[in-house]
């Protein structure tokens, strides 16, 4: 994982890049704890636990556009505009 200070939605290979900081500092939301249980088990799946951002690929994205869209309670239209609304996105420089 790239430092944060390497970062400024989606950089050039597709891949979503979100800051892990601003995340957990949103308020709570049904939103942000279905990121976060994908995100979580992403970390699991990769053996990574130490970064501050974290990449998604494009599948993760459009997965979780589907979980957001079938989800009970989901206020958020879309799962992007959710995201973008909340400032979490970073992008490579």
């Amino acid at each position: 994982m790239a430092p944060v200070n390497e970062l400024t939605s989606t950089d050039s290979s597709g891949r979503h890049i979100y800051d892990l900081r601003a995340l957990q500092a949103l308020p709570q939301s049904i939103e942000k704890t279905i990121l976060l249980m994908y995100i979580q088990r992403i970390i699991r799946e990769r053996g990574d636990w130490k970064g501050a951002v974290i990449s998604l690929r494009t599948s993760d994205v459009e997965n979780l556009r589907h979980i957001f869209a079938a989800s009970h309670g989901v206020e958020a239209a879309s799962y992007l505009k959710w995201v973008e609304k909340q400032g979490i996105t970073l992008k490579k420089n």
